[in-house]
């Protein structure tokens, strides 16, 4: 499916020599963590490429995320979306969260490696994280990529933003047009649905879809709930 010569920057057109050399540096790098600590079940560089870093990168010619902007990557996982905005937006700032601090310590070493100033890591789960007074609505943007089903990614991610902020879930193409279907949730929280932005992921010709949650004013202190809760008993 993939082919061993693939260059990001033909998919990537926006983004200087630089920016695509520090991505081909991240792949390399993430590779050599996944063999130690198994963050990802794609192995093979061309995989690492296309399904985490374009994947990730998806998102720019929609101009979703500012200059200036704080930008919470919450359950990095492995480092993505997160480590690929950072290096496609220098003038941003970027927190990545994770609950596993193994994950977290690789991210940790990969942003050394790669010089990057503008990127910093946390451990913690979003439950209670959602509740610090140094990060609740902190954020201008928080993105989630393959996190939780959509209502418990909306109590766990719209507490971190802030007021008039927004949330930016990575999605299959399933949510494209059902996205209505949870807009009660986001009410509940302050917030609303403003829709849906659609792309195909290179190579693999595949649909993905950004939803876009914005959020009004200061939600209530009772989100996020307990830890599990928001999983085991998702709003509706």
């Amino acid at each position: 499916m993939y082919n061993a010569d693939m260059k990001l920057s033909n998919h990537l057109p926006s983004l200087t020599a630089e920016q695509i050399h520090q991505l081909d540096r991240l792949a390399d790098l993430f590779l050599e963590w996944n063999q130690k600590l198994n963050l990802s079940s794609i192995r093979n560089r061309e995989g690492v490429l296309v399904k985490h870093i374009l994947d990730s990168l998806l998102i720019l010619p929609f101009g979703l995320i500012k200059p200036k902007d704080r930008v919470l990557d919450l359950g990095t996982g492995g480092g993505f979306p997160g480590l690929a905005l950072a290096i496609a937006y220098p003038e941003a700032n970027f927190t990545l969260v994770d609950a596993t601090a193994k994950k977290i310590s690789a991210v940790q070493d990969i942003i050394r490696q790669l010089n990057l100033k503008n990127a910093r890591t946390l451990t913690g789960r979003a439950e209670e994280l959602g509740r610090s007074r140094q990060l609740r609505e902190h954020f201008d943007v928080v993105v989630a990529r393959a996190l939780a089903g959509f209502p418990t990614l909306l109590e766990y991610c719209m507490p971190f933003v802030k007021p008039r902020g927004k949330f930016i879930a990575y999605q299959g193409p399933e949510l494209a047009e059902s996205w209505m279907e949870h807009q009660k949730v986001a009410q509940e929280l302050d917030s609303r649905i403003v829709g849906s932005k659609k792309a195909i992921l290179p190579v693999e010709n595949a649909y993905r879809c950004f939803i876009v949650v914005e959020k009004s004013k200061t939600i209530s202190e009772k989100y996020p709930r307990r830890t599990g809760i928001p999983k085991k008993e998702p709003l509706a």
